[in-house]
């Protein structure tokens, strides 16, 4: 990779290809197929101990002359503070992994930092520094947050990945890539001087974070008393107008916390103050409220200059400064809403006040109460007979109807197969204005009549759908009860299918899997492939979706013409017999083996009775292997630790050589297979790693052939997937039967993805000859010295180690290692 991007720039001509192997070979030298950081970092500092010391330039002679004496100045203010806390009797609570203790619990305020600057300067660079990283960073935010540019610039500049930067770091990154105008040596250095507000010689993301950020908001005049009265009352309006239901600054605060973290950031604040009222906003143009004002209330909100206000400072502030206002008048649509309400809440405590006089006299303690109090009773769920209908039942299927086809008009983020549950879930956070997890009738009016604007629905209609859905007449529904109340009226509409229509439904069904899903067939593997989002419960959106799709991407390629889609629906009937919305594996699976058993007996072809007798031969080698290990063990007294679904014991911990491993045909020849295997996969596979990432690859392909989901192969899914899925070219049965022989390497007759993994390395790994000591002396030689070109600051193998480890996981696989000595070294 390019030097300026985290790499060391190091093309092959400068280190070929099998030098970078040769290298690998000596590192990974137990075959694991990694590298821990100890490893890695000890090998090439024991190798680089031998290396003559690589002569500096004049730069970097400046550089760590600069480095000793900010280390020294930083150690010495350590010391002194070290001192101190030792007189003053204090046991240190945290440290940084310098050493350095952190103090400050109460953020610090604008004075209480150093200025050696007058303060409109120093706040000019932070302005210039901002509007610099807006222009030239590609991941900036577009509305400007605060905290994440300035994450984003010390994320940058921090050249060591310490977590930390140091005033050298901070210099070069700002004149370098930065390459902020109009600034002088002199007012960086009077940035640094403020923000490191505790004279360490190092900041954190946090302590740059807030010097920053005091310097901007020190800027903001804070609103006085009258104006304080006029912003809030102009909030207070925009917000009664844009928040259905009954209003509360709370509703407001969860709507402007857009990170859900419970904290509010300035960004925040104002993104929401200026979008679309029919967005979530409020929709206050800067003629309405100009931008200064909100910048003074955000100065008399953040009063202890922290950066963000909490739930309680924000509410309890608000209504403070609410309470003097004016009562606002309402308009008689408002009038009409609280009324409304009103009565609700009457309905609502009395069939509290019935359901607890019920309740009184029951042993059993109720388990779960809504936030109102009231009591949950039903585990089971209802059915549609439950339910009170107060139109005819087609009238008011028609409503839900329309109401789905409404939704998926004007929902951009509707499931484009009309999901049932996300299309409830969808509609009930719309309608539901007061975050409360419940809606009111009010609500559920107001949101269908302005938001959804659902055509030909008569208030008639929407009262009885609202007394439908709420079963226990507590006048409130949450989302459990109005999903269920909505697939009720859909389902009451699908006719269930008679005994022969069932039997003639299953057995098209029953073909269709066993010509799409290879190895033995199961209905348990059907319900995996149907149960999409893999919570062991189908819906009917899944169930459909399965039996519709083509067969070569999970489906049962079905089309209409071949089962109907009222067939489908008439068939969901009978397995949701208890109307609770899903269908569990349990469920699913015990239906469908039951109707199967009246079906008359399938006729296998000559290629499936093939290949289910050399299924009971593999099963026969697999179990006498088993228990000739399990024999061995006993006599040995051993206790197995761990074993696979099938009871086979995982006997290696560490990682298996070639040697070990069976030959039964020559190296380069069973080599050649792989290699082939990974060629013909990196063509096919859609979701291939564009760098060809060994580990990914295998994975995929080992995700691909296991036809079973039983998260282990065996040869007949290994070798039909090989030659029906892939079409492996130029490839016999004897050297695929030879590769399952190398990879099954305990001789089980089944191999997990960490095997099949590990046997594929170990023949790609045999391949590379290891570097002699000569050779390897040159290319530590030749990657020091690249690594000194590009990583600024202190050269460490364990900053290399880091750029190098992309994935995070503390382990090098040879793939990250190899990307990252050819990119660009612009690129990391």
């Amino acid at each position: 990779a390019n030097g300026s991007q985290g790499g060391l720039s190091l093309v092959p001509e400068k280190v070929a290809d099998a030098d970078l192997r040769g290298l690998w070979r000596r590192l990974d030298d137990d075959c694991s197929g990694g590298v821990s950081v100890e490893e890695f970092v000890g090998f090439m500092r024991r190798e680089e101990a031998e290396l003559p010391e690589v002569e500096l330039t004049q730069d970097e002679l400046t550089r760590e002359e600069m480095r000793a004496a900010a280390e020294k100045r930083a150690e010495e203010a350590r010391q002194a503070h070290e001192r101190w806390l030792e007189e003053q009797g204090i046991e240190p609570k945290q440290k940084y992994a310098t050493g350095r203790v952190i103090e400050n619990q109460k953020p610090s305020t604008h004075e209480e930092h150093e200025l050696v600057l007058p303060f409109e300067q120093l706040r000019g660079v932070v302005i210039r520094l901002h509007d610099t990283m807006q222009r030239v960073c590609a991941t900036w935010d577009s509305k400007g947050s605060m905290d994440k540019n300035w994450r984003t610039l010390f994320e940058r500049i921090d050249a060591d990945f310490s977590g930390r930067l140091d005033y050298l770091e901070f210099l070069k990154a700002v004149r370098d890539e930065l390459k902020v105008p109009d600034t002088t040596e002199e007012e960086l250095r009077a940035l640094w001087t403020y923000i490191d507000h505790d004279k360490s010689g190092e900041v954190t993301i946090a302590e740059l974070q807030h010097g920053l950020y005091l310097l901007i908001l020190e800027g903001w005049a804070p609103l006085t008393d009258e104006g304080l009265e006029e912003v809030v009352g102009i909030l207070n309006t925009a917000g009664k107008k844009w928040y259905h239901g009954h209003f509360s600054w709370y509703k407001v605060f969860k709507a402007i916390d857009t990170d859900e973290n419970d904290r509010l950031e300035y960004d925040e604040f104002e993104r929401v103050i200026r979008a679309n009222g029919s967005q979530g906003g409020l929709s206050l143009k800067p003629n309405e409220l100009a931008t200064s004002k909100i910048q003074g209330l955000w100065r008399r909100l953040d009063e202890d200059c922290s950066g963000g206000v909490s739930v309680e400072e924000f509410v309890g502030f608000m209504r403070l400064g609410e309470a003097e206002l004016p009562e606002a008048e309402k308009t008689a649509e408002e009038l009409t809403q609280a009324e409304l309400q009103e009565q609700a809440e009457q309905r609502a405590l009395a069939a509290r006040q019935a359901a607890e006089r019920r309740l009184s006299g029951l042993d059993d303690e109720p388990k779960q109460k809504y936030a109102t109090g009231r009591v949950i009773e039903h585990i089971k769920p209802t059915t549609h007979a439950e339910h009170e209908c107060v139109l005819p039942f087609e009238q008011l299927r028609a409503v839900v109807v329309r109401l789905q086809e409404t939704m998926t008009k004007v929902c951009a983020s509707w499931d484009n197969k009309g999901s049932m549950n996300k299309n409830w879930e969808i509609l009930f956070k719309r309608i539901d204005a007061d975050f409360s997890g419940r809606l009111d009738y009010p609500e559920f009016v107001k949101a269908v009549r302005e938001e959804l604007k659902v055509p030909d629905t008569t208030d008639e209609e929407l009262k009885a759908l609202w007394t439908y859905v709420d079963h226990d007449k507590s006048a409130e529904v949450t989302i459990a009860e109005f999903q269920h109340g909505l697939y009720l009226l859909i389902l009451e509409g699908w006719a269930p299918l008679m005994d022969e229509d069932l039997g003639n439904l299953i057995l098209t069904i029953n073909v269709a899997a066993k010509k799409w899903y290879h190895g033995h067939f199961s209905w348990y593997k059907v319900f995996r492939a149907i149960d999409t989002d893999e919570n062991d419960r189908l819906e009917f959106d899944e169930f459909e979706r399965v039996i519709r799709a083509n067969g070569s991407q999970g489906g049962l390629s079905l089309v209409p013409e071949k089962v109907a889609d009222a067939d489908l629906r008439g068939l969901w009937r009978r397995l949701d017999d208890d109307c609770s919305g899903g269908v569990s594996v349990e469920e699913f699976v015990g239906f469908m083996r039951r109707e199967e058993a009246e079906l008359p007996e399938v006729e296998l072809t000559q290629d499936e009775l093939t290949r289910e007798e050399m299924r009971a031969a593999a099963e026969k080698r697999a179990e006498e292997a088993r228990q000739a290990h399990e024999r061995w063990l006993e006599e040995q007294g051993i206790e197995p630790k761990q074993k696979y679904a099938t009871g086979r014991v995982i006997e290696n911990q560490k990682p298996s050589t070639h040697e070990e491993h069976e030959l039964v045909l020559p190296f380069e020849q069973l080599r050649g297979v792989v290699i082939r295997l990974h060629d013909t996969m990196q063509r096919v596979c859609a979701t291939w790693d564009s760098k060809g990432s060994m580990d990914k690859n295998w994975r995929t392909l080992f995700e691909r052939i296991d036809a079973d989901f039983s998260g282990r192969l065996d040869y007949l899914e290994f070798l039909k997937a090989v030659r029906d899925e892939l079409k492996v070219p130029d490839t016999t049965e004897e050297e695929l039967r030879a590769l399952w022989t190398y990879i099954d390497h305990d001789k089980s007759g089944e191999v997990t993805i960490a095997e099949l993994q590990h046997g594929l390395y170990l023949l790609i790994l045999e391949g590379w000859a290891p570097l002699t000591d000569e050779g390897l002396e040159e290319v530590v030689g030749i990657l020091n010295t690249a690594g000194k070109k590009w990583y600024h600051g202190h050269f460490s193998w364990y900053k290399v180690f880091k750029a190098i480890d992309t994935d995070e996981n503390d382990r090098l696989e040879y793939d990250e290692f190899e990307r990252v000595i050819r990119a660009n070294g612009s690129q990391g």
